[in-house]
């Protein structure tokens, strides 16, 4: 009964207003398909990029603000972790400063390239998730600071670290192909920015308000998803 309730619903309502709503020439779900997107937004600038040891060696051109991973149990003050993302013609970029007052201890500790992306927070590391399609299951691309990557459904990111003596600095490269994504496409894709401090938890971007555990998609809540548009 519950179920034919629920499809009398969609028959006679739903579906009803949303006709209406194609006659008046509006757009569908605004907020949802990221025409009007709703909630943390950025935009990804278009950078002429030499290379991740340029990027990551501070050499190629910045945008105007960073961003900062503010939310979760870390302390945000003594692990600092601050981003940018970009692009150029054919590839996606995440580029990372971290503080660590600890610098050197975790990347001792760090783990064998080519670990799965699903322990990147077993390690003093960083995740760039992705969302490629609404509601499908994320991915993650992450690096450890002793220049680990992560490989995933969907292959592993190229990755350059550099340590210093208050933390390490990291540039990511994911190519549009290997997201299934054309360079010439603008379409906004969901997506988090997280770092993992061994023994003091996990700190991102957005704040995290994880769902009952299920099979494949385990705790994650699509509303814990900021919007990248492209420029």
């Amino acid at each position: 009964r519950w179920r034919i309730a629920q499809l009398e619903y969609l028959l006679q309502e739903a579906v009803t207003r949303t006709r209406a709503a194609i006659l008046r020439g509006e757009l569908l779900h605004p907020d949802y398909t990221g025409v009007e997107p709703e909630g943390a937004r950025i935009v990804c600038p278009r950078i002429n990029i030499g290379g991740l040891d340029e990027l990551v060696a501070g050499n190629a051109p910045e945008p105007l603000g960073w961003q900062r991973c503010n939310a979760g149990a870390v302390d945000s003050l003594s692990y600092t972790t601050e981003w940018f993302v970009c692009r150029d013609d054919v590839s996606l970029y995440l580029f990372v400063r971290c503080q660590d007052p600890d610098a050197g201890r975790h990347t001792a500790l760090g783990p064998e390239r080519g670990f799965l992306a699903e322990t990147w927070r077993g390690y003093d590391a960083v995740a760039l998730k992705l969302e490629l399609r609404r509601l499908w299951p994320t991915q993650w691309f992450a690096v450890a600071a002793n220049g680990a990557c992560s490989v995933g459904e969907v292959g592993s990111p190229e990755a350059t670290v550099i340590n210093d003596g208050q933390g390490w600095r990291a540039a990511l490269r994911i190519p549009f192909a290997q997201l299934g994504r054309e360079p010439d496409d603008v379409s906004p894709m969901r997506f988090d920015v997280q770092r993992a401090v061994p023994g003091k938890g996990v700190v991102s971007w957005c704040k995290q308000h994880p769902w009952t555990p299920r099979l494949r998609l385990g705790t994650e809540n699509p509303a814990d998803l900021g919007w990248l548009t492209f420029s």
